[in-house]
C-alpha cells in the first residue's frame, strides 16, 4: 500500500468526514501528472501565464496528491 504524504493532516479524521476512509499518497506516475498538467491551461489561463506556469513547474507538480481508499 502507498505511504501517506509526509506532513500531510488531512487524513485527520477530524478535519474531514471522508477522511477516515481514504489516504493521500503522492502520485508518482508520470502520465498522470501530464494529465494534470495539461488540463490546467484549459482550465486557469483566463488568470494568465504567471498562474498556471506557476502550477505546473516541477516543484509544484510534485505536490501532487492522489486518495486512495482505506480497505
Amino acid at each position: 500500500m502507498p505511504q501517506p504524504a509526509p506532513g500531510n493532516l488531512l487524513t485527520h479524521p477530524d478535519l474531514h468526514p471522508t477522511s477516515s476512509r481514504v489516504t493521500f499518497v503522492s502520485e508518482t506516475n508520470s502520465a498522470v501528472n501530464d494529465r494534470v498538467d495539461a488540463a490546467y491551461p484549459i482550465e486557469y489561463d483566463r488568470y494568465g501565464a504567471s498562474y498556471v506556469d506557476a502550477r505546473v513547474a516541477s516543484r509544484t507538480r510534485a505536490t501532487t496528491l492522489k486518495l486512495v481508499r482505506r480497505p
